[in-house]
């Protein structure tokens, strides 16, 4: 099936800040960790730079291992743009529906990267309920917080 071309536009993909680290079990006899030792806490905040016409989205991930396992916390910010012409509720919907997955996707891939060599081997971060995020994402944030306001 033949693609179109998306209204959004990825401009640039970085990380800020990067933590993973083994927690060794105290004795022997504890067991190896299993591959879901906990759902990751995610925040996020998409911001404009109306100069530029860029958006600005940044991601924190974070784990804390309750027993053996990994624990992590990940910073990574991405800058997309939007096609000059594009309806203010479509380009809401391309940030929330498009941008933040390829960011949180872009951050399951760092942890998997960095834990393939460590003591308990690759980690995976798990899937994530997207509609139930963005469900709490939006009851949490004022109508100021939006990102484009009804006119």
């Amino acid at each position: 099936m033949e693609t179109r071309e998306s209204d959004l536009r990825i401009v640039n993909l970085r990380l800020l800040s990067f933590s993973v680290r083994a927690e060794i079990p105290e004795t022997a006899s504890e067991k190896k960790p299993t591959p879901e030792h906990g759902n990751p806490d995610i925040d996020f905040r998409i911001e404009r730079n109306d100069e530029k016409d860029i958006y600005r989205i940044v991601v924190d991930v974070g784990s804390k291992a309750r027993e053996a396992g990994y624990s992590y916390d990940v910073s990574a910010v991405g800058f997309f743009a939007m096609h000059d012409d594009i309806d203010p509720k479509r380009c809401d919907q391309l940030l929330l529906n498009s941008a933040l997955p390829m960011m949180i996707s872009a951050i399951r891939g760092y942890i998997a990267d960095m834990t393939a060599h460590s003591v308990y081997g690759r980690y995976m971060l798990p899937t994530i309920d997207m509609l139930d995020l963005l469900s709490r994402w939006k009851e949490n944030t004022t109508q100021e917080d939006h990102l484009h306001k009804d006119k």
